[in-house]
């Protein structure tokens, strides 16, 4: 793959200009109404505290006990320890959409060379994904999920890029090695981000495969043996973020233990009867293939569908058997991989985990228009089903649009009518001679009334004063 000279980013972004103008428009179409409004947000209203405090924050702590020391370092670094929600957003606002953009430059290094549609094309279907939405309601890491988010495809690019340099030249120099290592230390500093880019660093290295076989770039035993290699150096990189969780723990003066809950109980299939978990999870992947109309929608199985024919018109140019074996295979694995996190917690994965999914998605999408334009004579003759194909997803893009800016106007809704509220109780608390120190409880629940244009989804919609028996305290900082 190295033989030809690779483009480098910046001549990608120059050749590329009205596609990378395109996205940010995209960007801020989809989140800006959103982004522009200021207010707390569920995780957050711990955060609005002076410096001296924040550093020994619980919530910076739980992230440290989870395995997430990046955002902590993130935050420590940019100075955002105590919250910046127009710096955070800022940051949001250019790296997010950045990120989506790189996706694009790896797959064109890789070998799979996307028009300027397709390209465009995977961008809104990846930046539009209701997942994303789901995600960035935590305002309080939305700015260190951007930033790693844009980071870890260029740590992939130089991680593959060791040893695609090796096969072409057949030797190893110093400086290759470093930035091999570097690669490797930059990927498990995503890992302790969020745990959800490792499930996509693994779908990334199945896509690369993916393409290699498609663009017919491999010979069987060097599939193996990168095959081999990722595999080793993907176990060696999750070492390194294991072993550097511990030591950030042990800093911190946390133990894993403390938190593992929140993570190892998502995992219920050794307390649960196998039948109860086989069905929740047949549930999930079904709401996730077909559709739940808010966080997925079809899309997932009509591109399972459309791949499948691309797979068996590939297979007829490939020589050997087993590269055809593989090829399915791989395809498949796209799959698995994508739904792991379902398949392991038995259906109850948060939506707003699914990194991989949104990834999957916008690549299939972007790629198997690009093949049956480029392929399908048939398509390229009769313009009305070039122009079909092109109207079903713009149709998805629109329809996830939709669906993301409905959950982040909820959100907005949520959180503004729970700030009008607590203005209440603090103005009547005065009134009756509350003076500031003194302490409030609240008792009971107080639901939100059902409203029709907004929906109530993880902790979207969620009121405040909702979860109040689980956690006043969260009410009370908020205020």
């Amino acid at each position: 793959m190295l033989e030809e000279k690779k483009k480098s980013f910046i001549e990608f972004c120059k050749e590329n200009t009205n596609y990378i103008l395109a996205t940010f428009l995209a960007t801020i179409a989809i989140y800006g109404a959103w982004a522009s409004q200021y207010f707390v947000s569920f995780d957050a209203e711990g955060l609005y505290l002076e410096t001296s405090r924040v550093t020994v924050n619980p919530w910076y702590m739980q992230w440290i006990g989870l395995g997430r020391w990046a955002f902590v370092v993130l935050k420590k670094v940019l100075g955002v320890l105590s919250i910046n929600p127009f710096f955070s957003i800022g940051i949001f606002i250019v790296l997010f959409p950045m990120s989506a953009i790189l996706w694009n430059y790896l797959f064109e290094n890789w070998g799979l060379k996307l028009k300027n549609g397709t390209r465009l094309l995977f961008n809104l279907l990846y930046l539009s994904n209701p997942i994303w939405a789901l995600q960035f309601a935590y305002r309080n890491q939305m700015e260190v999920l951007s930033i790693i988010a844009a980071i870890l495809p260029i740590a992939i690019y130089y991680f593959i890029y060791f040893f695609e340099k090796i096969y072409v030249n057949k030797k190893i120099w110093s400086i290759d090695l470093l930035n091999l290592i570097i690669s490797m230390f930059t990927i498990a500093f995503c890992f302790a981000g969020y745990q959800s880019f490792v499930i996509m660093f693994i779908l990334s290295m199945a896509i690369y495969f993916f393409i290699n076989i498609m663009q017919n770039q491999l010979e069987l035993k060097e599939f193996y043996k990168k095959l081999l290699i990722v595999i080793i150096l993907f176990a060696i990189t999750f070492g390194m973020y294991s072993v550097s969780s511990d030591i950030f723990r042990m800093l911190a003066g946390v133990t894993g233990t403390n938190y593992s809950g929140y993570l190892t109980g998502q995992i219920i299939w050794f307390n649960t009867e196998f039948s109860k978990c086989f069905e929740m999870v047949s549930k999930g992947l079904i709401n996730i293939f077909i559709g739940d109309n808010i966080a997925y929608t079809c899309i997932l199985i009509i591109e399972f569908l459309l791949g499948i024919p691309i797979i068996i018109m590939q297979n007829k140019k490939i020589e050997n058997i087993w590269l055809k074996i593989w090829n399915f295979i791989i395809y498949l694995s796209l799959f698995i991989i994508a739904l792991i996190l379902t398949i392991l917690t038995a259906g109850i994965a948060a939506a707003r985990q699914q990194f991989a999914y949104a990834l999957l998605v916008a690549f299939l999408g972007a790629f198997e228009i690009n093949y049956y334009i480029e392929n399908i004579s048939i398509i390229k003759k009769v313009g009305i089903i070039y122009g079909t194909l092109i109207v079903i997803l713009s149709f998805v893009i629109l329809i996830q649009s939709e669906k993301n800016t409905r959950l982040l106007y909820s959100d907005y809704f949520t959180m503004k009518t729970d700030y009008l509220k607590m203005e209440e109780i603090y103005n009547r608390a005065r009134e009756k001679g509350a003076k500031n120190g003194d302490a409030i409880a609240f008792v009971g629940i107080n639901h939100n009334p059902f409203i029709e244009p907004f929906v109530e989804y993880e902790m979207i919609g969620l009121s405040y004063f909702e979860i109040t028996y689980q956690d006043h305290e969260k009410v009370i900082e908020a205020m």
